[in-house]
């Protein structure tokens, strides 16, 4: 093995080290389920409609259009978030809130149960839960 094949293999190694300690993810101690909601919410307030098509469940793809521009033209960001899958159901639990200005005044939507499916083998979001 000469030497840039060997540094290669280190770096793809570390990458893998950091991937599996939670580094580059949206939190260490978020599950799988639990990111995806968190993401979602990320896009949201990014406005981000191709993100959001991708972390939809087919039951919401109609709602696409209502949920890309919930926060379009509005200065936002997630303050505190958490999310976590509940223990034995297809619902993720987050603390945290959104945070938008409107009008020079800061609203918070605090953020609360949301239910997720698995779609081809991926978490997706799927609306709120009761």
């Amino acid at each position: 093995m000469n030497r840039h094949t060997l540094r290669l293999c280190f770096l793809i190694g570390f990458a893998g080290m950091l991937a599996a300690c939670g580094g580059g993810g949206a939190s260490t101690t978020e599950d799988a389920a639990g990111q995806v909601v968190h993401q979602y919410m990320q896009a949201k307030i990014d406005t981000n409609a191709d993100s959001i098509r991708n972390l939809l469940c087919a039951a919401q793809e109609a709602n696409l259009d209502r949920e890309a521009q919930s926060f379009a033209g509005v200065k936002a960001h997630l303050e505190n978030v958490t999310c976590n899958q509940d223990a034995n159901a297809n619902t993720v639990t987050c603390s945290g809130a959104i945070v938008a200005e409107y009008n020079g005044e800061n609203t918070t939507f605090p953020l609360t149960k949301y239910n997720v499916v698995q779609e081809d083998g991926q978490w997706k979001w799927c609306g709120e839960a009761n």
